[in-house]
């Protein structure tokens, strides 16, 4: 037993030599170095009610020791608050754990690197205390200063949500609002390259949170934040500053929108100057439903030039066969009214062809130009000379549409003109004119 204490006592020297060792440049005093071991020790041992003695003693006289004390002492009472089931005691632990982060920067700098250490646990503690919304919300607002674009994306989103808590209470104003979503923003497109979906989730977040901020009414009754002022306020100097910045076209864009959803007589988002900006959008990135859109747009200004012109585009800008097919559709019929009627029967054959759903329409639009052929599709022959409608009998048929076949069947040859010309019911007719082909007569 006596070997053993010996022992003992050698290997508790040899601790303290070697602490002394690793702390000679900062450790001064036997008291120190004891009271390093004991609050280690009890550390270790997780006991950590015990070494909360040592931590204060340490906190109290000699608070530039060694940024240990301060790493373990924010642990150990992460773990109190953790363990502890009463409530007031588990406040007081998450407070001094906090703390501990402020008086280790104060004494041993670190500052973006121990305010993200905090701004981890602060949520956790201090969401659901109103007595410390203002200071969790400046510790935010601190670490994002402070680490910039290479801030979590959970902060991004933790923060966006206490500026909507302070914006609903008017501790907030719009263009402060403004300022830190724009702020957020830029953090999230420089990372969303580097990790996709985390970021877009983030961005989808912010952007809801805003959203609701916009158009959140006030208890003052004043306007929501977002109106057509307020955009021109605080984007379209933005816009003329940079006319080509496609990131700001697209901000202005859905914030217009958001207006006009909110308040459809709205006078913006309904001018020339949406269509601009929706115009150099689609110019920079030219799709089918963005056509579509500049189509709309051209159409409401009455600019059918315009309309024609991106028309006879949609067919190579659309990608899936159900939008070609509409595409088509949609340049057949400027085809026919310029009296290109072979060429606008093609591309509705071709529509049909490439999405069966368009096919009742395209033939229903090639028996309406059979149809209107009747009159510029002639013959010395009465019946030949009827055999337009005939056709056009047959492909009202092929789309299913009663009241046309109807319709046609009442300009095919009578019956007793057919007899004088030896024809009959069924017998194939040749048609003429520009639509050709053979089609069973249809006599009325």
């Amino acid at each position: 037993m006596e070997k053993f204490n010996v022992v003992n006592r050698r290997a508790q020297w040899l601790c303290l030599l070697l602490l002394g060792c690793s702390l000679s440049v900062i450790a001064q005093t036997q008291e120190e170095r004891t009271k390093y071991v004991l609050l280690n020790d009890y550390y270790k041992d997780k006991d950590y009610k015990k070494a909360i003695e040592p931590l204060d003693w340490f906190l109290k006289n000699s608070p530039k020791f060694h940024k240990n004390i301060y790493i373990k002492g924010s642990k150990l009472y992460h773990k109190l608050a953790e363990q502890t089931q009463d409530a007031q005691l588990k406040m007081t632990y998450q407070d001094k754990a906090l703390k501990i982060y402020d008086l280790r920067i104060q004494h041993f700098g670190e500052e973006a690197k121990v305010l993200k250490q905090k701004g981890y646990y602060a949520p956790y503690y201090w969401s659901q205390r109103p007595d410390k919304a203002e200071e969790l919300y400046t510790l935010y607002k601190k670490i994002i200063q402070l680490h910039g674009s290479n801030t979590y994306s959970q902060v991004i989103s933790n923060y966006m949500y206490m500026v909507f808590q302070k914006y609903q209470k008017e501790q907030l104003k719009g263009p402060e609002v403004i300022e830190v979503y724009d702020q957020l923003t830029k953090i999230i497109e420089d990372n969303l390259t580097k990790a996709p979906k985390e970021w877009q989730e983030t961005k989808k977040y912010v952007d809801n949170i805003f959203t609701k901020i916009a158009v959140m009414k006030r208890k003052d009754g004043k306007e929501p934040l977002l109106n057509c002022a307020f955009i021109e306020k605080y984007y379209m100097p933005q816009y003329n500053e940079n006319p080509n910045d496609i990131k700001i076209i697209k901000k202005i864009i859905s914030y217009l929108i958001l207006v006009r959803r909110q308040d459809p007589t709205a006078p913006c988002g309904n001018n020339a100057t949406f269509v601009q900006l929706n115009e150099k959008l689609f110019n920079e990135a030219p799709t089918y439903e963005g056509g579509l859109l500049m189509i709309k747009l051209y159409q409401k200004l009455g600019d059918k030039q315009k309309v024609e012109e991106l028309t006879y585009k949609l067919p190579e800008l659309a990608i899936v066969n159900e939008n070609k097919a509409q595409a088509k559709l949609k340049v057949a019929r400027y085809e026919s009214k310029k009296g290109k009627y072979t060429k606008a029967r093609r591309l509705a054959q071709e529509a049909a062809q490439l999405n069966p759903g368009k096919a009742t329409e395209a033939y229903n639009f090639i028996a309406g130009l059979y149809y209107s052929s009747g009159k510029i599709c002639t013959d010395k022959n009465p019946v030949l000379a009827r055999a337009v409608y005939v056709a056009a009998y047959h492909m009202y048929k092929k789309a299913g549409n009663a009241s046309g076949m109807a319709k046609a069947k009442a300009q095919c040859p009578e019956l007793t003109t057919a007899f004088s010309y030896n024809y009959k019911d069924g017998q194939l007719i040749t048609v003429g004119c520009w639509i050709g082909g053979k089609v069973k007569l249809i006599t009325r």
